[in-house]
């Protein structure tokens, strides 16, 4: 239901700020590791989408190796925060 739906933002919005806090330097770690990886390496000229930005830890890794950067969060406030610091298109979706 949309009132379903509106609580689950407005939930995720609530925790945004504390984020970071509730994810392991391990995984961050990794998961960067894993998407520099794969990353090409002439990747100058990609458009590139990450989906689940959170509050930015990989969005700023890429940013620089990338032409164009799409941030997306189910956290609008995280997405906009993101996309304004690193110089990226932010957009919320679920």
């Amino acid at each position: 239901s949309l009132g379903a739906q509106r609580k689950n933002e407005l939930y995720y919005e609530s925790i945004g700020e504390d984020f970071d806090r509730w994810m392991s330097d391990y995984d961050v770690s990794r998961r960067l590791e894993l998407v520099l990886a794969r990353l090409p390496e002439n990747s100058a000229s990609l458009r590139t989408l990450e989906v689940g930005c959170g509050t930015g830890a990989i969005s700023r890794a890429i940013r620089p190796r990338v032409g164009h950067l799409v941030v997306s969060d189910i956290s609008g406030m995280l997405a906009a925060k993101v996309a304004e610091a690193v110089g990226a298109e932010g957009s919320a979706q679920d």
